[in-house]
């Protein structure tokens, strides 16, 4: 039956409201139960004809749940270690070289960062400096950032609470990710502010982005007003209206 809902209807619609969704596969269809409306939905989604961003809209196409395409040998190390030995704690692990994904100027300097709860940070900044040989930086300053990086260079710094992550695997979410390019100097220094529309469009137009979990980050950071500059015309609630 899902071959037969045709969503020409919303053909110059980015995003879809899940109400005119429902309405639509109605007025198509003679069903009317919940579970049977929830069915066509479910189908085109497999299908590939839309993907679910929020609890309210649909995007119109295929978006993917974002997981970096490159890991250095040295982050699963550290991956290794840190989980090993400290398993309960909200840490997120991440290295500049995802950036290259969606920048035409590829960053050659590799850094990995090591964002952890901020009462462990020195714990988890000693255990890696006696487990590794590389250099290791504890929350540096941008100063002393430029003058000891070096590539595949560690940085352990706070984490803010109730950032975005994924606790299990420690990986980024595209939604701190954004955010943390107006936040992290050490970030947005490796690439020019020119730069940022064009990684951020190429997040929306790839991945899964929750634009609430954006803006409820930006806001934890005291970043909305540019974050939304950034990101307006990706929200669903905008786009729709």
């Amino acid at each position: 039956m899902s071959d037969d809902i045709k969503l020409d209807v919303f053909e110059n619609s980015k995003y879809i409201l899940k109400e005119d969704l429902v309405d639509y596969i109605k007025k198509s269809t003679d069903y009317e139960k919940d579970s049977s409306i929830r069915w066509v939905i479910h189908e085109l989604i497999k299908s590939g004809d839309i993907t679910k961003v929020d609890s309210k809209h649909y995007y119109k196409g295929v978006l993917k749940d974002y997981s970096p395409k490159v890991q250095t040998e040295k982050k699963k190390l550290l991956k290794k270690l840190i989980s090993k030995k400290y398993p309960k704690l909200d840490i997120v692990i991440y290295e500049t070289k995802i950036f290259n994904e969606w920048i035409n100027h590829q960053i050659s300097r590799n850094v990995i960062f090591v964002e952890v709860e901020k009462y462990y940070m020195q714990d988890v900044f000693t255990y890696l400096r006696n487990h590794i040989t590389d250099k290791i930086l504890l929350n540096p300053t941008t100063e002393d950032f430029y003058l000891y990086a070096e590539d595949n260079i560690i940085i352990v710094s706070s984490l803010v609470s109730r950032a975005p992550m994924n606790k299990e695997s420690y990986e980024i979410k595209v939604e701190k990710l954004i955010v943390d390019l107006f936040s992290n100097d050490l970030v947005s220094k490796l690439f020019s502010q020119s730069e940022y529309a064009t990684i951020i469009d190429n997040l929306f137009r790839t991945y899964k982005v929750n634009i609430k979990t954006i803006y409820s980050y930006a806001k934890r950071r005291n970043l909305i007003d540019i974050t939304k500059k950034f990101v307006k015309k990706y929200d669903p609630s905008e786009v729709t209206k």
